[in-house]
């Protein structure tokens, strides 16, 4: 796995330096580049952090993964970092958990 993938996946996944107070942070309304659904609005999965360029996302609509780029504009993963990511078995948590709150 790619130092970048991981330092993302980690930082997604158990906070980064940079705490906030508040729980949802806004970010450019956008449409998920997998399903389409509008997105407008970022969940630090352990600590309130506010989302930033190569940060990991998913999506809670289809479980799409996602990179965080330049102005906090989403992009898919590649096919190599997609297979990487999902090798992470914390990433497998938290899209199980999206799946247990969609149904």
């Amino acid at each position: 796995m790619s130092r970048t993938l991981k330092s993302a996946i980690e930082t997604a996944l158990a906070g980064g330096p940079h705490e906030l107070d508040d729980v949802d942070h806004l970010m450019p309304e956008m449409a998920c580049p997998h399903c389409g659904e509008r997105l407008n609005m970022a969940t630090a999965v352990s600590e309130e952090v506010l989302p930033k360029d190569g940060d990991l996302t998913i999506c809670v609509f289809c479980k799409g993964l996602m990179i965080f780029e330049k102005g906090l504009r989403l992009r898919k993963l590649s096919n190599d970092e997609e297979s990487d990511a999902l090798d992470d078995p914390r990433v497998a948590a938290v899209k199980n958990a999206i799946r247990i709150i969609r149904n």
